[in-house]
């Protein structure tokens, strides 16, 4: 196996290796259409799902478990962890 660029972040090369990569709160880190595994803040884990049904723009039941929103009654679905599903 080759090793990662070294041009590659460091969520890159986690992804690249299928590790969990941390995350904090903010804009979804991948691409809408990517298959990802999640870590909810409750522990749940949810496999194979893609990055954008995370997201639901509804101006008022709408949600985004990747943003970490303060407004958000529910954040217990608050994405922790991620890693990217190998095509």
């Amino acid at each position: 196996m080759n090793a990662p660029s070294p041009s590659l972040t460091a969520n890159a090369q986690a992804a690249t290796a299928n590790a969990w990569i941390e995350w904090t709160g903010g804009d979804c880190p991948v691409s809408h259409d990517t298959v990802v595994d999640v870590r909810h803040a409750d522990g749940k884990v949810t496999e194979a799902v893609r990055a954008g049904d995370a997201i639901d723009d509804d101006p008022f039941y709408g949600f985004d478990w990747w943003a970490h929103k303060e407004t958000q009654v529910d954040t217990t679905g608050f994405i922790n962890r991620y890693r990217v599903v190998p095509a």
